[in-house]
């Protein structure tokens, strides 16, 4: 688990970083990317959950 923290961390900064790249406003960007991160973040823990209630 603490790979896939890892990874996705990695991962959501490069698209961070790609965003900026691609906008003309900085601060657009990094509004963006955090939505972004916001929307990614409540899916994953919607998956565990999932995930942890078909194991049980």
């Amino acid at each position: 688990m603490k790979e896939c923290n890892r990874q996705y961390q990695e991962e959501l900064t490069q698209l961070e970083l790609d965003i900026s790249k691609h906008q003309q406003h900085h601060h657009d960007a990094r509004v963006l990317c955090r939505t972004v991160q916001v929307y990614i973040k409540h899916r994953t823990i919607q998956i565990k959950k999932d995930t942890f209630q078909q194991m049980n």
